[in-house]
């Protein structure tokens, strides 16, 4: 009898595509599902990190800019984030602390909320942005992705996506 590989999720493998308006909270069977996220003001909450959960992945694509955050959060603060996400920008940057290629990453320690916010006074991350959460083990998501930065915004002095 063949074992079954550890940590593979049935799920969607991106052949679904739901529609993200207002707050949600994912389940296990959401695996695999790709969410277009529109703009708002809302929160995003993943299921709960669990040794069973090791496999589960998602991934949001934001298809509309809004001044109000829309965030990605985990389901409780033990469940933190790893990984990170490239930060571009549409625009040639004028200064030191450009964006462009930076890369912006969760601190490991206590960081479990993505913060999507438009306005170029906060995180300046619009439409065009994609993220994907991965469960790699019990309390540990792994983020990855490419946060397009409102042209507003060519430097990094507002850059605080992750918390």
């Amino acid at each position: 009898m063949a074992n079954a590989k550890v940590g593979v999720k049935a799920g969607w493998h991106s052949n679904y595509v739901e529609t993200i308006t207002a707050a949600k909270s994912l389940l296990p069977s959401d695996s695999g599902k790709l969410f277009n996220v529109t703009a708002g003001d809302f929160a995003i909450t993943l299921p709960k990190a669990t040794s069973d959960l090791v496999g589960f992945s998602c991934e949001f694509i934001i298809s509309a800019g809004s001044n109000d955050a829309v965030t990605i959060d985990s389901y409780e603060a033990d469940d933190l984030y790893y990984g990170g996400l490239v930060m571009v920008t549409g625009i040639a940057a004028s200064t030191s602390n450009a964006v462009n290629g930076m890369f912006e990453s969760p601190d490991g320690s206590d960081d479990n909320t993505l913060t999507i916010d438009q306005n170029a006074d906060h995180n300046g991350i619009t439409t065009g942005s994609t993220v994907k959460f991965q469960c790699i083990a019990e309390n540990q998501w792994w983020v990855s992705g490419i946060a397009m930065i409102h042209a507003d915004e060519d430097d990094d002095t507002a850059l605080a996506p992750f918390s």
